[in-house]
């Protein structure tokens, strides 16, 4: 589980081509003019601690819901 002030996320699945996350309640998809944490952000951070994820950094990133 990957942490920030105010919201985890996990990832669900993650291999060389895609990652899932799971977002959790409260926490925006994309970040806002009040700088306030989002996904996007969390994920991207999470993706640069580690070299080899870099390759992700440009790719396009999908929001699924859950019924």
């Amino acid at each position: 589980m990957h942490t920030n002030h105010l919201h985890t996320f996990s990832i669900l699945y993650e291999d060389d081509s895609i990652l899932v996350a799971n977002k959790p309640a409260g926490l925006m998809v994309e970040p806002d003019r009040n700088g306030h944490p989002n996904l996007l952000q969390q994920v991207k951070r999470y993706l640069k601690m580690i070299p080899q994820k870099r390759k992700f950094m440009h790719n396009i990133f999908i929001v699924l819901t859950a019924r």
